[in-house]
């Protein structure tokens, strides 16, 4: 019997408003492998919520009707069909399931294996390059668009874009084009000394380009977060709407800054960051079903959840804040969206987050 767990979020002037948290099944201990790096996950046609996890190399099946735990899929390796995950990077890995197939990507490697659904058998590996970029996000609509969020840098400041492609993973060239151009997106620069070495400038908080697609909509939604709005894009491309939401900007504090100093990447690389007066407005927003959407950030090491609820047409429901622990995070799939939480021992677990009424 599963137990619902009440998380009573901490809501500023509103404190009798409460998130339920559905936990799905811990992975049991007699299991030969556990999470360790989630980063993606995707809802397929067998009615599974399946995790990527890129330091585990592999994907961790639940049921979503019941929450059981069904096993994990996949093997480490080089060969076809191998996840060889290497970079300490929730950017590295990405899955998608579409159309009875299950597509992960490995975003340094530009290889996209993929998988027959039902069985998770494995079909082929093949290059990916539909964009010039690394793929940092990607999802598909109802009618098998699929949308990429792409990041490019080299020699210079960081550049993002999203990318349509109308026909979906076999779309030919002329059925990829740009939807948000290549822009600097201020958050980061890398420069290389006469020896070769990287420097990296990092630009924490700094807005970003955010895209979310996924197969219960027809449309997907791009914004830019130094506003506090987005664009809805038809699977052609076409601008069908815009949420424009009334939040405040939000200052960079102390406890930000120390925060930050600890993410693995500031620590190992020949790095420095520089810090804005205020944060992006977001660097998330997730649907909630068709009812609306659920927009804020997550700070990078402990996880701590800033939010709003706001509905379709962009009006602020109410704040949402809590804790998702260390490398802790949001996600969301096909209109639902699940908190990956982690306790004082590095131990992940996932629950869903109802908002009923």
């Amino acid at each position: 019997m599963s137990v619902h767990w009440i998380l009573a979020w901490m809501l500023g002037a509103q404190p009798s408003v409460n998130f339920d948290l559905a936990p799905y099944q811990a992975i049991p201990d007699d299991s030969e492998q556990f999470m360790e790096l989630p980063v993606s996950m995707t809802v397929d046609g067998q009615g599974r919520l399946l995790v990527l996890d890129i330091f585990a190399r592999k994907v961790f099946a639940w049921d979503l009707d019941s929450r059981a735990y069904l096993g994990s899929y996949g093997r480490s390796g080089k060969g076809p069909g191998e996840f060889r995950f290497e970079a300490r990077s929730r950017r590295q890995g990405l899955i998608l399931a579409w159309a009875g197939r299950i597509y992960v990507l490995e975003t340094i490697f530009r290889r996209l294996h993929i998988f027959e659904e039902a069985s998770f058998r494995f079909l082929e590996t093949r290059e990916f390059k539909p964009t010039k970029g690394y793929i940092r996000s990607w999802g598909v609509t109802r009618d098998g668009a699929l949308a990429i969020k792409a990041q490019s840098y080299y020699n210079g400041p960081s550049y993002s874009a999203v990318i349509l492609m109308t026909q979906g993973f076999d779309s030919p060239p002329d059925a990829i084009r740009e939807i948000a151009p290549w822009r600097v997106d201020g958050k980061f620069t890398q420069q290389r000394d006469k020896s070769g070495r990287a420097r990296y400038e990092l630009f924490p908080f700094s807005p970003d380009l955010v895209m979310h697609a996924n197969p219960t909509m027809d449309w997907f939604l791009v914004g830019l977060s130094d506003k506090p709005e987005f664009k809805r894009y038809g699977a052609d491309g076409a601008v069908v709407g815009r949420v424009a939401m009334s939040l405040k900007p939000t200052p960079v504090t102390d406890a930000d800054r120390e925060e930050y100093k600890h993410i693995y990447f500031l620590k190992q690389a020949n790095a420095k960051a520089t810090y804005p007066e205020v944060k992006g407005f977001f660097s998330f927003a997730l649907p909630i079903g068709n009812a609306g959407f659920l927009v804020g950030r997550v700070s990078p090491v402990l996880g701590k959840v800033r939010a709003h609820v706001v509905d379709s047409q962009g009006t602020v429901i109410r704040p949402v804040a809590g804790t998702c622990g260390e490398n802790g995070q949001l996600l969301g799939a096909n209109g639902r969206i699940f908190a990956l939480q982690t306790d004082d021992m590095g131990e992940y677990t996932i629950a869903e987050l109802l908002t009923g009424p």
